[in-house]
């Protein structure tokens, strides 16, 4: 469990709470990792050695020192996000959820072409250029063959999946809903089919708001996302 929310720029403050909430019922043991969370260069750095393969975070930012660590074992590999946003703002001072995924390729952690966006549908005016060359699947060819052709093509799969790449019908609890995302149903089957490839080696969760969750809906889709990955 990650608690670590310092880069939601108040957009929703209450993420870092999701960890607890999902880890409950479960036969496997989480760990709860110390992070500094008055010093948000410090956190991501104890972040970035943290051992594991599924962490729940918290806030998107956490993805940024979780590849930088991940790139440690393995140097060639393929990075699978799932989000309603590109997450490819111009930088800020300190890695944000708006930027992480920017500053990874800016950094040469990750290139372009090692990436695939699934169900971006707000995109901001200042990432449209910087979005050239990444590999995008809509939330309307979810089920074509790139996605699958992704996941052939690496030995090794880093998957970052944000609850609000689906519909806000489905998963209300988070603070940067957009509408016309991923059914519920349709994203646990896609699991199901990327699972057959064996080549997912680092998975997080993020961005699940307890605080923001109408009728517990989005807590009971994560849990059975969580059930499908592990």
């Amino acid at each position: 469990m990650i608690n670590y929310e310092g880069g939601h720029l108040g957009r929703n403050k209450g993420c870092g709470l999701a960890g607890e909430k999902l880890s409950k019922n479960y036969q496997i043991k989480f760990s709860f990792p110390k992070i500094n969370l008055f010093d948000c260069d410090k956190a991501l750095k104890q972040i970035e050695g943290l051992k594991g393969n599924i962490f729940l975070g918290g806030d998107h930012s956490i993805t940024y020192a979780l590849v930088k660590g991940f790139k440690r074992k393995f140097k060639k590999f393929g990075l699978v996000v799932f989000d309603a946003h590109p997450d490819c703002c111009k930088p800020f001072k300190t890695v944000t959820h708006e930027d992480w995924l920017r500053k990874l390729i800016e950094e040469k952690t990750i290139k372009k072409k090692d990436v695939l966006l699934v169900g971006i549908r707000e995109i901001d005016k200042t990432e449209v250029d910087f979005l050239k060359g990444i590999k995008i699947v809509r939330c309307n060819e979810i089920n074509n063959a790139k996605l699958m052709d992704f996941f052939e093509k690496y030995k090794y799969i880093y998957l970052s999946l944000d609850i609000d790449v689906v519909d806000p019908k489905d998963a209300p609890g988070t603070g940067c809903r957009v509408k016309n995302g991923i059914k519920g149903n349709t994203l646990l089957q896609v699991i199901k089919e990327i699972k057959k490839f064996k080549n997912i080696k680092r998975i997080d969760i993020v961005e699940f708001n307890p605080l923001l969750d109408k009728n517990k809906k989005t807590i009971t889709l994560a849990k059975k996302i969580l059930q499908e990955l592990i």
